[in-house]
């Protein structure tokens, strides 16, 4: 099974699914707000071009914007469990 990732252009790396929990606060803050304009941005293409791109394009930005939804819940899940730990201390 290949490794799923993505590009960030904000935290100017590779980033692996498994690898989402090592990241800082701040990092998942960056990636989130990162993914959150990205999904928005494939949304509106795929909606404006729904009558006209072919299946294959569309196929892929689908996999693409599954791919960003599960490093977003990822993210939202880490950033809440973070968030936990600094209130207890």
């Amino acid at each position: 099974m290949p490794a799923i990732f993505l590009r960030s252009d904000s935290l100017n790396r590779l980033v692996y699914l498994p690898d989402v929990n090592s990241l800082t606060y701040k990092e998942l803050a960056i990636l989130r707000a990162e993914l959150n304009i990205d999904i928005k941005s494939m949304e509106g293409r795929m909606y404006e071009q729904r009558d006209e791109a072919s299946s294959e394009w569309l196929c892929s930005i689908s996999y693409k914007l599954s791919i960003c939804r599960q490093f977003l819940e990822l993210c939202k899940h880490f950033l809440i469990t973070e968030k936990s730990k600094a209130m207890q201390i």
